[in-house]
């Protein structure tokens, strides 16, 4: 079974939106998606963009030390 889906706060308001944005960060909330309001998911697409609270990069994992279920340091 797969996770339960959650009902998530949606708004037009750029202040708001902020305001979420510094609210729930504490409560390890990583961002917004940002989208057009009749924009419809697609598996893939960029159309959906994430507004973060930090920079990250995507990189691929290439080796690492300690088990992989906990490694210790990772090569990428």
């Amino acid at each position: 079974m797969g996770p339960p889906i959650q009902a998530v706060p949606s708004t037009t308001g750029v202040e708001l939106a902020r305001a979420w944005c510094e609210a729930l960060q504490p409560q390890g909330v990583g961002g917004l998606v940002v989208k057009v309001g009749s924009s419809m998911y697609r598996g893939g697409s960029r159309r959906w963009r994430k507004v973060r609270h930090a920079e990250t990069v995507d990189a691929r994992v290439v080796g690492h030390t300690g088990p992989a279920s906990r490694p210790r340091a990772v090569a990428v």
